[in-house]
């Protein structure tokens, strides 16, 4: 049968990267993770990916018009507060005389626009227009013009392309100390009260208990052409005033309604997070009392996401505009918006820039998901990747729903799958084993002999066929629920599509206790769901949720972060239950929406801005921790950190800017910011900064115009602002991205902000880089340092002069050349290499070879040390994803061009990426080698568009072999299907593997088992790091081919031209010292009383000129013991006894001994950096050396003495 393609969305209703895990054979210490991202219509962009000029009917662009649109017309505003007039925030007048003018001058504006345009694209027609939150026409144009011929018009400001967006989804809210502000807005049912919140998203359902709005008062001025006004007054409730929906421009579910009411239950839950009323829910048995953080504010309903025929939720910007145009113009005061875009992309190519701009001067706060797509880098999905609003990160409340297993004395903690069932109660019946029934049997693919199962629960094994199949069968056979042992280490977590059996599934390790405590005729209970916190994942950072830097670095994303795990909140009966528990960013935005409205209720004066900086400076910056350790998360991770509602109620001063973001800061950089009294007083605040990530990074506060030092007090006049600027001393700060932060303090309120700054250490770390090779700190007997030079420049004279550090001596100067030759020149302060650069050598091949092995399924188990293990292909098709393997050097590491890596990235495509490159899941389009897209360090023994899994068969799977004397680990491609809009399970297989020689190996094999054909798109071949240097063997029906049965010796080696500069600092701590001491007697010696331990911070700089440009580096030069310093002492003393306290030497000379006594010693830190080693020369007297009382003359002086005290006696 033919299998369509499984779409990779943008987000699903759960999140928008799934993440999956993986355990591996238990004789492996490699860890195994599955990424697999959402990224819309997968068949479309695989269609168009090989004909992108095809033209298919029309699409449509969205056309910026010059013009100031109606959010940002001064005409259209009018000023609310409770401070007087310069202290109120703007809200939109719509229907004043001067708004209504310039709307219908913007409208004339674009019709003129349209027309014209028609002249040179007579098939362009007018899609939509808007005037309010931004002046633009959607133009609907024959597929395949460009932007340039829309942009050519004098009045267009800027051309968009009509994108696909898409969905991103009780406990939570005591996490973010919101019953507080409950009390001060008169009780939890009237907080939020008269604020609107707009919901852009897939609908609501009307008819749940938390959108009665009970007890609300009726808003008066609602919409008068909404869908309410117009087709069905009775969608609207007391909590809903306004809902509207968009016309779709995409092809949606046949299920979906042509309405604002949802169907997916993503905008459903959204809502209900928000301003959901308070209710008690029964979820699966267990009775919770929720509601939304807000639960006295109105909703505004905008449906703009529509399921499509794969599922999840999307809308194109068209759609999503118009909504956002809708909620401003209805008087929305926070729009939320849990949808989005791709990854890493950069706000200011955004079309939603200019929009959630535009809405915050006319005062609306807007507030996004981060994404789904963590916990990679650079991940913040658009429009969460603008500078206005607020982009929220996801954090785990700890609570969950946990089920239960009970057999015997057995407790088992399961699983449910996610099917058309639910486990509201417990469900008890015999146990039976699959294999027990069908023979040999234990997967249930095939049917079970009629009723052979009938009121029985079954344990069956994973593995050959779906979950959905297995449930199928074992129903069909009478069963009442079925469990699933998994076949490898880990959990699974079951997709069963339309299943009806309740089915659970347990880890391999209980699968196996279950089997052994199996006893004829005895029941087993599968427990309903119950609610458990976990206390060690309360507020752990989610790890699907985005990370920073954002596309745009110059600005902090993710903003805040709230709540986003296992959330409770109403839901769409069409799928699933009235409530359901959801996770994504898609579910803590709406905490901040509510927060938000929450704060407009209590702080009406506030403008959008403040609102902004004000939840960002009161969020709780010490409570999110890292997904997957401890640590506290960085500001890329939580930004300004967890939403703490009831601390920004009470603040009495706000910064015009929440976070302070420095792209560029090499040796130091200076940040402004103003705060802002919010009071009827003059205040006082204390400005300073703390908690850097590098101890060594330093900063100044000044205002105006005086250093304070690290700290400033400021005096802020009442309602007033001041200025004040922080320097960051950033020389010795660590390479790339630095977070520390900046404390406010006030008498009535402390808020934090995020410092996140750069500094870059070379200007292009690929031409010229400069590093301390003994470490960083380093300390010890010396410090060496490393200037590597590679001029892009060939044949033509280039330089590069070293300048050292100041403050020590230089030793061993020295230059290393490859491929390239010169002079260098060795001054007092510097040193200078000139010369030229040939281009880079290399021994790199690719050769056919007799085939290891077939399948490495077929490797006998004596010469396995990783058992093969799957990915997870045979539950559901695998299509585009990205596997990441660590901890290779469990195994002996991998070496690849000469450098050692703990992982790689495996694609579902036929290549694998050297190094951890997961945060690229899509490969579908094979490149020649090199290529320098990313990713790159890849490794190809078939790149090509393959699919594999479920139904069409087939698996990704790794193993360990032993094969003459080497450790490999194989990656094998098995049955994987080339990709076609009518790939099925006929469809020939391919099966090939690379097999990765581990420990001092660096061999690379390319086996092939089964190519019926090559396809008509493929690369073989591998490159290095840069993309810049590889080799391929064949691309796109150019070169050699490869068949069955064969194989390929692959090796790439890399000489590459470069010059490298080194030299030596001694460090001298101490030095020779010399004691003396009596025959037989004891001294001591203070050593560390005499010693001058260098302590000193320098920097090591270098300068390249290449033909007239210049390349700089650095690297700090830190010389600081870890710990404290200790006398360590080296060799054997023959001469006596010595020991040391950690300071001094004691030495006790043996009676027999006279002489020199030579005990050397070193220095030592408490990380084990040593000294030189010194000297200590103790000269011993011997013991008939005489004084001057000693010898003949000493006795007579001594009788001498007696007799004249005989003498005197006598007298006396």
């Amino acid at each position: 049968m033919s299998i369509p393609s499984k779409p990779r969305l943008l987000a699903t209703s759960i999140s928008m990267a799934l993440l999956v895990s993986y355990g591996v054979a238990a004789d492996s210490s490699v860890q195994v993770e599955r990424f697999e991202r959402t990224e819309g219509d997968l068949t479309a962009l695989k269609r168009d990916a090989r004909n992108p000029l095809r033209l298919q009917e029309t699409e449509i662009f969205i056309v910026q018009l010059k013009g100031e649109p109606l959010a940002t017309y001064a005409g259209a505003r009018e000023q609310i507060g409770t401070l007087g007039a310069e202290r109120s925030r703007p809200q939109l007048n719509l229907q004043s005389i001067q708004a209504r003018e310039h709307e219908s001058f913007l409208h004339a504006q674009q019709r003129s626009f349209v027309s014209d345009l028609q002249r040179r694209i007579p098939r362009a027609t007018m899609y939509r227009q808007f005037a309010t939150a931004m002046n633009a026409v959607a133009i609907e144009v024959p597929k395949g013009t460009s932007m340039q011929a829309l942009s050519a018009h004098p009045d267009v400001a800027r051309v968009y392309r009509n994108e696909l967006r898409y969905e991103q989804m009780d406990a939570s809210l005591d996490l973010i100390n919101v019953a507080d502000s409950w009390e001060s807005a008169g009780g939890r049912a009237d907080a939020g009260a008269g604020v609107r919140i707009a919901i852009v998203d897939g609908g609501i359902r009307p008819e749940n208990p938390m959108f009665t709005g009970a007890g609300l008062t009726p808003a008066t001025d609602r919409p008068a052409d909404d869908y309410c006004a117009t087709v069905d007054a009775s969608f609207c409730t007391n909590k809903i005033i306004a809902a509207r929906y968009s016309e779709p421009t995409i092809t949606i579910n046949e299920n979906e309604y042509m309405s604002p009411l949802d169907y997916g239950g993503h905008g459903t839950h959204v809502a209900g997070t928000a301003a959901g009323d308070i209710v008690d829910a029964n979820v699966s048995g267990t009775d919770v009392e929720l509601s939304g953080v807000a639960p006295g504010a109105y909703l505004m309903v905008y449906k703009a996401l529509f399921r499509t025929p794969a599922g999840p939720g999307s809308g194109s910007d068209v759609m999503l505009v118009e909504a956002l145009e809708h909620a401003i113009e209805d008087g929305a005061d926070v729009i939320n918006n849990s949808w989005g875009g791709g990854p890493g992309a950069n706000g200011t190519d955004s079309i939603y820039d200019v929009i959630f701009g535009n809405a915050e001067d006319a005062g609306i706060v807007v507030v996004t998901a981060a994404g789904n797509d963590g916990p990679g880098e650079q991940t913040i999905g658009c429009p969460g990747c603008v500078e206005p609003g607020l982009t929220v990160a996801a954090s785990a409340t700890g609570r969950s729903f946990e089920s239960r297993l009970s057999y015997d004395e057995l407790s088992l903690e399961i699983y449910p799958g996610s099917g058309n069932f639910s486990i509201s109660e417990d469900i008890t019946a015999p146990l039976v084993l699959a294999e027990n029934v069908s023979e040999t049997d234990s997967l249930a693919c095939e049917a079970f002999p009629a009723d052979s199962l009938e009121g029985t629960i079954v344990l069956v094994d994973r593995g050959t066929c779906s979950f959905e199949e297995k449930a199928g069968f074992a129903q069909a056979a009478g069963a009442v629920a079925m469990v699933v042992a998994n076949n490898e280490e880990g959990v699974i977590r079951m997709t069963m599509g339309a299943a009806t059996l309740p089915s659970v599934s347990v880890t391999q390790e209980d699968g196996i206790s279950l089997r052994n405590a199996y006893v004829e005729d005895s029941e087993l209970t599968i427990g309903a769901l119950t609610s458990v916190v976990e206390l060690d994942d309360v507020n752990r950072l989610a790890d699907f949720s985005s990370r920073g830097q954002n596309g745009d670095n110059r600005y902090l994303k993710p903003d805040i972060t709230a709540p986003g795990v296992d959330i409770l909140s109403a839901d769409s009966p069409d799928l699933v239950d009235a409530f359901g528990t959801k996770s994504g960013t898609s579910m803590a935005s709406p905490h901040v929406a509510g927060a938000a409205a929450l704060l407009r209720q209590l702080r009406p004066e506030l403008d959008a801005r403040q609102v902004k900086a004000l939840l960002m400076g009161t969020a709780d910056g010490e409570s999110v921790t890292n997904h997957n350790n401890d640590d506290l998360a960085d500001a890329f991770g939580q930004g300004a950190g967890l939403l703490n509602v009831g601390a920004a109620e009470s603040a009495d001063f706000v910064l015009d800017s929440a976070s302070l973001v420095a792209t560029t800061c090499q040796s130091s950089c200076a940040l402004e910011r103003a705060v802002t009294n919010l009071s009827d007083e003059a205040i006082e605040v204390a400005v300073t900064t703390e908690n850097f990530s590098n101890p060594y990074v330093t900063a100044t506060v000044s205002s105006e115009g005086v250093e304070t030092g690290d700290t400033a007090s400021i005096s802020v006049p009442a309602g007033e602002s001041v200025t004040f600027s922080v320097t960051i001393d950033s020389r010795f700060a660590d390479d790339g991205w630095n977070f520390g932060s900046l404390a406010v303090t006030s008498s009535a309120s402390t808020q934090s902000f995020p410092i996140v700054f750069s500094s870059e250490r070379a200007d292009d770390a690929t031409v010229l880089n400069t590093e301390v090779v003994s470490g960083e700190p380093t300390w010890g007997e010396l410090a060496s340092v490393e200037s590597r030079f590679e001029s892009p420049a060939k044949g033509e004279e280039v330089s590069v002069t070293v300048n050292f550090p100041e403050g020590f001596e230089v030793d061993n100067v020295a230059v290393s050349e490859s491929n390239a030759s010169g002079t260098l020149e060795v001054g007092d302060t510097s040193a200078t290499w000139t010369g030229t650069f040939a281009d880079p050598s290399e021994s790199s091949s690719i050769t056919p070879i007799a085939a290891p092995a077939g399948s490495v399924l077929d490797v006998a188990s004596g010469d396995l040390f990783v058992t093969p293990a799957g990915v997870g292909c045979a539950e559901e098709t695998c299509d585009e994803f990205a596997l990441l393997l660590e901890g290779l050097e469990g195994v002996g590491g991998l070496t690849y061009n000469g450098t050692t890596y703990d992982s790689i990235t495996v694609y579902d495509n036929g290549l694998i990426a050297i190094g951890d490159q997961s945060s690229v899941t899509s490969t579908y389009f094979n490149l020649d080698f090199p290529d320098a897209e990313v990713p790159n360090n890849i490794i190809a023994p078939l790149w090509s568009d393959f699919t594999m899994g479920g139904e069409l068969g087939g698996e990704v799977y790794y193993a360990g072999v032993e094969l003459n004397g080497v450790d490999y680990l194989v990656i094998e491609w098995h049955d994987a299907k080339v990709w076609t809009e009518t790939v099925s399970a006929t469809d020939p297989s391919y099966t090939f593997s690379v097999w990765l020689g581990l420990g001092e190996s660096d061999d690379i094999i390319f086996n092939y088992v089964e190519v019926p054909a090559m396809p008509e798109f493929a690369s073989i071949g591998l490159e290095d790091l840069s993309g810049t240097v590889g080799l391929s063997y064949f691309f796109d029906g150019a070169g050699e081919t490869v068949s069955s049965d064969s194989a390929l010796d692959v090796m790439l080696d890399i000489e590459p031209s470069e010059v490298l500069l080194s030299y030596d600092l001694p460090l001298a701590h101490s030095q020779n010292l010399t004691a003396d001491t009596e025959w037989n007697t004891e001294v001591a010696i203070d050593v560390l009383g005499s010693a001058t331990i260098v302590s000193e911070r320098s920097l090591a700089t270098a300068i390249a000129d290449v033909q007239g440009t210049e390349f700089n580096s650095r690297a700090p030069l830190i010389v600081e013991p870890t710990g404290a310093v200790n006398v360590v002492i080296r060799g054997v003393v023959e001469g006596g006894e010595v020991s040391t306290d950690g300071e001094s030497i004691t030495f006790t000379p043996d009676p027999t001994f006279k002489g020199e006594q030579v005990i050397t010693y070193v220095l030592a830190d408490e990380a084990g950096n040593e000294s030189a080693e010194y000297t200590l020369t103790v000269n011993v007297a011997p013991r008939d050396a005489k004084k001057w009382y000693e010898g003949n003359g000493g006795l007579f002086f001594l009788l001498l003495l007696s007799a004249a005290a005989w003498r005197r006696a006598k007298r006396s």
